[in-house]
Parts: C-alpha cells; sequence; structure tokens
C-alpha cells in the first residue's frame, strides 16, 4: 500500500531543499561592516553589453567596486566584493548588480531570492601599516582577479542617519526544455537602508587582473577613479517586502 507525499506548496520554504530550506523569509541586517569602496568612470560599450536592454546608462557610465567584511548579519559573518554601475529603470535611478563573490554559502540566498548574481569567492583585507589598506579578490583560491589598495587622507565624519537605497537584479530561471521561453525572468528592484558610520577618504588604487575570464571583473575597466572611501563600522538593512518584480519575456 502507497503512501502519498505530504509536502504541499503552501509548506515549502525559501530554497532549496523545501524541505529543509537554509533560508528564512523577513528582513535581512548587517552590522559592523567594513567596506572598501571604490567609484569611477568606466568604459560605456563595455558596460552596456552586459546591461539588460531595459536599463539606461549614463553616456560616461560609473561603476563600483566594494571589498566588504560582515562582522555580523542575518547569513553570519562573511567577507564579499561587489561590482555594480549606477543605472535607471523607468527614471528610477538604482545600481545594478554585475557579480557578487561571497566566502559564506548562506550569503548566496540573494541568488534564488533576489536574482543577485552571487558566487563563492575568496576575499582577504590586510593591513599593511598604519595608514595603509590591501584588500584582495580571489576565485579560485591562489589566482587573484582583483585587488585595492587604500591609503586614508581625511577623515569625513560620522554618519548615523540611515541613507535610501535602490538596487537592481535580473532573476532569471533558465528553461527546462533548451530553446524554449526561460521558466523566470525579471528585473528585480530592491530597497534598502545604510548606515555608513565613520567615513574616511583617501588615494587609491583599484587593479583588476584579468587572469580568468569566466569571472571578467575587468571587463569594466578604471578609466578614471572618481573617489575612494573606507567605512570601518557600517550598517545595511534590507526589506524584502518592499521589493518589486517587472517581468521581461
Amino acid at each position: 500500500m502507497s503512501i502519498k507525499g505530504q509536502l504541499t506548496p503552501d509548506k515549502f520554504g525559501m530554497g532549496m531543499p523545501v524541505h529543509a530550506s537554509p533560508y528564512a523569509y523577513g528582513d535581512l541586517a548587517f552590522t559592523g561592516i567594513k567596506r572598501l569602496v571604490y567609484v569611477y568612470y568606466t568604459d560605456p560599450e563595455l558596460a552596456a553589453s552586459i546591461l539588460p536592454s531595459v536599463l539606461e546608462l549614463d553616456d560616461k557610465p560609473i561603476a563600483n567596486m566594494q571589498f566588504v567584511s560582515y562582522t555580523n548579519s542575518t547569513c553570519g559573518a562573511y567577507t564579499e566584493i561587489i561590482q555594480t554601475l549606477n543605472v535607471s529603470y523607468n527614471g528610477v535611478p538604482g545600481v545594478y548588480a554585475v557579480a557578487l563573490y561571497v566566502s559564506n554559502d548562506m550569503a548566496m540566498m540573494a541568488r534564488e531570492k533576489f536574482g543577485i548574481p552571487k558566487m563563492l569567492g575568496f576575499v582577504d583585507f590586510k593591513t599593511e601599516d598604519s595608514n595603509s589598506i590591501v584588500a584582495t579578490f580571489d576565485r579560485p583560491a591562489g589566482v587573484m582577479l582583483a585587488q585595492g589598495v587604500f591609503s586614508a587622507k581625511q577623515y569625513i565624519g560620522e554618519f548615523k542617519e540611515e541613507v535610501d537605497g535602490v538596487s537592481y537584479a535580473l532573476r532569471f530561471l533558465p528553461p527546462l526544455i533548451p530553446g524554449e521561453k526561460p521558466d523566470v525572468c525579471q528585473l528585480v528592484r530592491m530597497a534598502s537602508k545604510t548606515i555608513h558610520g565613520e567615513v574616511w577618504e583617501g588615494s587609491g588604487t583599484l587593479t583588476y587582473t584579468g587572469r580568468n575570464d569566466e569571472h571578467p571583473l575587468h571587463k569594466l575597466p578604471v578609466v578614471e577613479m572618481i573617489k575612494t572611501i573606507w567605512t570601518p563600522d557600517g550598517k545595511f538593512f534590507m526589506y524584502p517586502s518592499k521589493n518589486e518584480a517587472f517581468p521581461l519575456v
């Protein structure tokens, strides 16, 4: 005599496996954030070539590269790099998630939930001396794909107010049968708040090595550096209930 399964879709968890999802619903919080941020002009043709056609860039596009260490979060402690482009969608500005690499697989939940293209990688921070920070990203281990060097020059201040943020990602699930339409293809708009804490500006150098074409961070090259920022103790919050999804097919 057979027994019918009892797990129904209303009981599915947030991620796979649905009967024991490693992820939970609800807001996301990140504190004790050390963040080294590079803001720079990049190549417009290369930037446009990797951007979904519904998004728009300035003719002099701005890219951002961040090396981040999270002391505490709803995903645990981990390190990350974040590469984004400043874009707009129907007149609403934000940043588009180009590439993100994390050291903790729990932090990859944003890949399933929001379409943020997270993969595993190796990020390291080193203090070379009293006024120099070096951050590196490897993928695979031992193959450096990016390096940031920073020397503090000016203390800007401490900022305790919340700053609203908007970001975009492409949530995509390929078709089960090749050649058919994607099962899911959405532009996701996400809401967030940042508390920067201490902010330092300084001189910085960002280098992409281009040593692995499967992870082409170097295809958003530095044309001109705008500014380099170090924030040693920030906070960041995401609110999934405020997210929006726009079908693309």
